[in-house]
């Protein structure tokens, strides 16, 4: 079963198939319930690895979100999934004054729509996992 496959799998609830993954390639995590949306994943208590999904390139970032995740000391990623084109996305994020926290403070709106940097940043599944075995 492909990365991709697994991921999607944690929107209807079965976590387990991707921490499956993660033990295979020996990753240390520890899972963060964060909302229906999106789940967190503690990389080896060095990365925050999120899961977010979308029905096609159109993604939003809920500011308490975003706020949980920059007022912890570790880095953190957004591993963006596209569910109809099966795509994956991945921003990250090594220091806390970043284009994001920008975006929030500039406004006052609850959610931000990350736009074409999202585009920008494809990943296919096997440069994922090594992304994920760089914090391990």
């Amino acid at each position: 079963m492909s990365i991709l496959s697994l991921i999607k799998l944690i929107k209807t609830g079965v976590n387990m198939k991707i921490i499956e993954l993660l033990k295979k390639e020996n990753i240390k995590y520890k899972e963060v319930e964060y909302s229906r949306e999106a789940t967190i994943f503690n990389v080896n208590n060095k990365l925050n690895l999120v899961v977010i999904y979308g029905n096609n390139n159109n993604f939003m970032m809920e500011r308490e979100l975003f706020y949980y995740l920059n007022t912890h000391k570790l880095h953190y990623a957004i591993c963006l999934v596209n569910k109809i084109e099966k795509r994956l996305f991945l921003l990250t994020f090594k220091i806390k004054h970043n284009w994001l926290l920008s975006s929030f403070s500039g406004t006052d709106k609850e959610r931000l729509h990350l736009g074409k940097i999202v585009l920008n940043n494809p990943i296919n599944e096997i440069n994922l996992v090594n992304f994920l075995l760089t914090y391990n």
